[in-house]
């Protein structure tokens, strides 16, 4: 083995797994800690809901004029959901400035809800209204507020970290079309030659065998069609996004995973590129949708990279099943609207 093939395998034996194994590693502890910011969004939205249910029980009380035992039985439960924020430490949640600020108008409210409570008891409604107008209203208001402000950055922060993960996942994808790319190259320059000696045969097949490892290993789909639009490759990714095992893909057309409403314009560009090299796809990544082998659909990532054999010309197509994405992305989105839905209605 010569000095360039010993780079090359020490290059794609360790370089490449290194690389996708950093990739994944820090996209997956950046959606980690994204994550944990979805989920801190429970504990204000909670508190929100015990703050709503105080406020609705004691004014129930006013409008009502009375307290029965329902109501003193809900009171105190809510009282007794909220007064906890009174005695810990939620710096970690809402940061020591707004966790100050909630600490204190909590306080205060609680004790207001409290005077209130005590003149509807001795039949004082009209006391009970004055000061749940002037005071236990502008503070509910206040703490309301207080809540969103914290909903809402963790919101922004989520929506950040997860940008930061989907870029390093496309990262990830450029790396990997380009080393299976090269190896492409390697494999068929070698193949090309008609009479190679039995060294070149034996660096021919360690080139193809390096190139299956990756591609076998990869968890990104990658699929190699030639110019007749019948698949020529398949690896073990392919088989577990699709459904269709390799014996069952090689050697079909490439609309065993198109969508119908899709395969009339891939069959047209791929005219184009074959007759005219006219492409504006290939060496970029894109969005398109894909049809499993029970005919069910899902989004996916795709680079396309061609080269060119004695054969004719060929493609490779590295395909990522980005469903949790688009979840992820709908969860945020929906989340967003009804903050905004809320506000409207405090408004």
């Amino acid at each position: 083995m010569n000095n360039r093939n010993l780079v090359y395998k020490w290059l794609f034996l360790i370089g490449a797994p290194a690389i996708a194994l950093a990739v994944v590693g820090t996209t997956y502890f950046v959606l980690q800690y994204s994550f944990s910011h979805l989920d801190a969004q429970a504990t204000p939205i909670y508190l929100e809901e015990q703050l709503d249910g105080l406020n609705s029980v004691v004014w129930m009380a006013v409008a009502e004029k009375r307290i029965d035992p329902q109501t003193v039985y809900e009171y105190n439960g809510f009282k007794g959901q909220l007064e906890p924020v009174l005695n810990e430490s939620y710096e970690p949640l809402f940061g020591e400035e707004l966790s100050g600020r909630i600490s204190r108008q909590l306080s205060v409210y609680i004790n207001t809800t409290d005077e209130m409570y005590r003149f509807i008891s001795e039949g004082q409604f009209e006391n009970a209204r004055i000061v749940g107008v002037e005071r236990a209203d502008p503070l509910f208001n206040e703490l309301v507020k207080a809540f969103h402000e914290s909903i809402k950055s963790h919101r922004q922060t989520a929506k950040h970290e997860t940008s930061v993960a989907f870029a390093g996942e496309s990262a990830a994808t450029i790396v990997s079309i380009a080393l299976v790319t090269l190896l492409f190259w390697l494999f068929e320059r070698q193949r090309r030659a008609a009479d190679v000696s039995e060294a070149e045969k034996k660096n021919l097949e360690e080139s193809e065998e390096r190139f299956r490892s990756v591609a076998g290993s990869a968890t990104d789909a990658v699929i190699s069609i030639d110019s007749g639009d019948k698949i020529t490759f398949w690896n073990p990714a392919a088989a577990s996004i699709f459904g269709y095992s390799a014996a069952e893909a090689q050697g079909q057309k490439t609309s065993l995973i198109i969508p119908e409403r899709y395969r009339k314009a891939h069959r047209e560009g791929l005219r184009r590129v074959i007759e005219t090299e006219e492409t504006k796809i290939i060496g970029r990544t894109i969005e398109v949708v894909g049809l499993r082998k029970d005919w069910s659909e899902l989004p996916l990532e795709m680079s396309l990279s061609k080269w060119d054999s004695r054969k004719g010309a060929f493609f490779t197509a590295i395909m990522r099943d980005i469903t949790e994405r688009k979840q992820a992305d709908a969860k945020i989105e929906d989340q967003r609207v009804k903050l905004v839905a809320r506000t409207q209605e405090l408004s």
